[in-house]
């Protein structure tokens, strides 16, 4: 008899129409990757080109690699947690709610997860763009 009920439950949740709630963005996380990419590429171009390049070059190489492998990840992981904490009290059409469920709580959770390691990643190559903004400087004291 407690197996029928079980069923019953397993059921509803699978029907259950969740369009109403606010959903974790799809593509922000690709977003954030394709920045730290660039943002990578433009550190190793910088250090492999650094003695061909003029000094503002490589400051604007430096300078663009590590906004995109660290200011554009990070932002994008803290618009993430607004838009998370917002959806935890409101709905689509800014409804007060008790509770989000747990489907979408977890699809929230996961894109914040993901984001988190491609920032960490993007603040280990930052290092590059770092050493490229620096190089000029660290040859006109040496």
């Amino acid at each position: 008899m407690s197996a029928d009920i079980d069923s019953s439950n397993d059921d509803s949740d699978v029907t259950q129409d969740y369009s109403i709630y606010r959903h974790a963005p799809r593509l922000v996380d690709a977003r954030a990757l394709i920045s730290v990419l660039i943002g990578t590429f433009l550190g190793v171009y910088g250090l492999l080109n650094r003695n061909l390049s003029t000094a503002s070059q490589q400051s604007l190489i430096g300078s663009v690699g590590y906004v995109l492998t660290v200011i554009a990840p990070i932002a994008l992981l803290q618009t993430t947690r607004m838009r998370h904490d917002s959806a935890l009290k409101v709905d689509k059409d800014n409804n007060p709610i008790e509770f989000l469920p747990n489907v979408v709580h977890a699809e929230w959770q996961k894109r914040k997860s993901n984001l988190l390691k491609i920032a960490a990643f993007g603040l280990a190559s930052a290092a590059l763009s770092i050493t490229v903004f620096f190089w000029p400087i660290a040859q006109g004291f040496a």
